[in-house]
């Protein structure tokens, strides 16, 4: 299914808390519609500011395309509010003069769904829409999008439309479907009570999965997202709803909504201006690209015993410490680890590796770019001192590096944050002033479990991690790290 959302993109700022989220309705669900597993995309203009920045790779990070995206100088909208268990209290928005607006209706609009908002502020435009698609249009919570000339604009050129009602009576909510004549149909959120489905005069009535929300930014949308998606799923097409599976459709989308407000921000990646002052870096997969390597040597082994090295077998050993490796694998061959080790050694002593071979691209500049601004660069590796130490003196990376830290050295490995922890410590720099680089699971969970700010080199391993900035490249890194500078 492919799937478009688009309006403005804003930032949803926490005023008590000092920190704030992307967000906006379109870009709420089009990141919704991208974990659910739906070819999504995201239109509309982004401000070349810091949070515009911070945006960009967000959606990246979520797999949402952002090819029709425009970009342009100015200021990124900014809700400001409070949050207090959970729950919103809006204070006031903050629009610069430079805000960038809406995006234009200028592109081609071959999707099978399609939502917008109020917040498009495209009322007169919407007839110019062109599309077999279903067009999805959600009208918020203000009573100005409820009054009759603006549904006329509207209603006749959509197929769905979505009201947020809050915790209003039934009656309320009878008396404006009855007073206009809606031929589509029509979804009502109403907070903490259970969505109406409103359809040729019938009403049927959905559930709620209530769990203590930790943020119930995004709620709605998610309920839409999940709702809209499971009804196209099961037939509906433009002009011909299929609601048959009614209950269904609700259930997904009671349980998708639950699980987005256990999420900060509705979609997570907050942001906050802080001063770069060091980088700590994984080696194997960040700075060199011997993991490959490393995993081939493992399945010659293998198939010299007459073992199966499986893509379980890779997953796991990915990113792993030694030590887990030597008890997973002695596992796997029936022997134990002494032994097994010493079987492993000997064979890897005909797969030397030539660290320079497997250099990362562009890490060097980025490393020098570190230099020249006096980031500190610490390696922090599950590896053994020697191997990087070998690394560096092979890849010419002693002007760069203060200091290695080896897992040797400690009594966890990677994902426990002994590694990280004790990195701080040495550098003696507040974790605020800190970015991790890192690629595999056992990493990435280290560095968060120290409750360091992550950023993720994309590969196969880590793709279906969700809540990390992710990156296709170091050159990717360092536009995104001069928004700290």
């Amino acid at each position: 299914m492919k799937i478009l959302s688009f309006s403005d993109n804003v930032f949803d700022v926490y005023q008590n808390e000092g920190v704030c989220f992307p967000g906006g309705n379109a870009v709420n669900v089009a990141i919704n519609c991208a974990k659910l597993g739906y070819s999504s995309y995201y239109y509309g203009k982004i401000a070349l500011d810091d949070y515009g920045k911070h945006l960009v790779q967000v959606l990246k990070s979520m797999n949402v395309n952002i090819d029709l995206c425009t970009y342009h100088k100015g200021s990124t909208k900014c809700c400001i509010q409070n949050r207090l268990h959970g729950e919103r209290q809006f204070i006031k928005v903050d629009l610069k003069e430079d805000w960038p607006g809406n995006p234009l209706l200028n592109i081609d609009f071959d999707f099978d769904v399609i939502f917008t908002s109020c917040n498009s502020k495209l009322e007169n435009e919407i007839r110019n829409i062109h599309t077999d698609g279903i067009i999805v249009y959600d009208f918020g919570e203000k009573e100005k999008y409820r009054e009759k000339d603006y549904l006329d604009k509207i209603v006749p050129y959509i197929d769905f439309a979505q009201f947020s009602f809050s915790d209003a009576p039934m009656e309320k909510i009878q008396q404006f479907l009855n007073a206009y004549p809606f031929n589509i149909p029509v979804l009502i959120t109403r907070s903490s009570l259970n969505p109406l489905l409103y359809y040729h005069s019938s009403y049927y009535e959905g559930i709620i999965d209530y769990i203590k929300p930790i943020d119930t930014m995004g709620a709605g949308d998610a309920f839409i997202s999940r709702f809209v998606t499971s009804l196209v799923e099961q037939g509906w097409k433009k002009s011909k709803p299929v609601l048959s599976g009614l209950t269904s459709s609700f259930q997904l989308a009671a349980t998708f909504s639950k699980e987005i407000c256990q999420i900060e921000g509705g979609i997570g990646f907050p942001f906050q201006k802080k001063e770069l002052k060091a980088i700590l870096f994984d080696m194997d997969g960040v700075l060199v690209d011997s993991e490959k390597h490393w995993m081939k040597v493992y399945e010659c082994f293998c198939q010299k015993y007459h073992q199966t090295f499986t893509q379980e077998d890779y997953c796991l050993l990915y990113g792993s410490s030694d030590l887990f490796q030597l008890s997973y694998m002695s596992q796997k061959f029936d022997m134990n680890p002494e032994d097994f080790k010493i079987l492993r050694d000997d064979f890897f002593k005909g797969y030397p590796i030539d660290y320079s071979q497997y250099i990362m691209s562009d890490v060097i500049e980025l490393l020098e770019y570190c230099k020249k601004n006096h980031i500190v660069c610490v390696i922090v590796s599950s590896s053994q001192k020697k191997e990087i130490e070998q690394m560096i003196e092979q890849c010419k990376l002693e002007p760069y590096f203060d200091f290695i830290v080896s897992g040797w050295d400690f009594k966890n490995s990677k994902p426990d944050p002994e590694i990280y922890n004790a990195s701080v410590v040495k550098l003696n720099i507040d974790r605020k002033h800190i970015f991790v680089i890192e690629d595999s699971i056992y990493g990435l969970q280290a560095a968060l479990n120290a409750q360091l700010d992550v950023l993720c080199l994309k590969n196969e391993m880590n793709k279906n991690v969700e809540g990390i900035l992710k990156f296709n490249s170091f050159k990717e890194i360092k536009n995104y790290l001069k928004i700290f500078m």
